[in-house]
């Protein structure tokens, strides 16, 4: 389990460091500002609520 662990840490890793993300326009702030709205809380609180639960599971 710890090998398959530390392999999908290292393409996670590697996905984050290559990861090209488009500017920010008008309809990506019009989209947050919505899921800001629904859920209550920042996009960047959603985003590492997300993470975390992506990081306890046992794979």
């Amino acid at each position: 389990m710890a090998k398959t662990w530390k392999i999908q840490s290292e393409i996670q890793s590697n996905l984050l460091k290559n990861l090209s993300i488009s500017p920010e326009c008008s309809f990506y702030k019009k989209n947050v500002k919505e899921l800001e709205y629904i859920f209550g809380v920042s996009l960047e609180t959603q985003f590492k609520a997300v993470n975390n639960s992506h990081n306890t599971r046992l794979y």
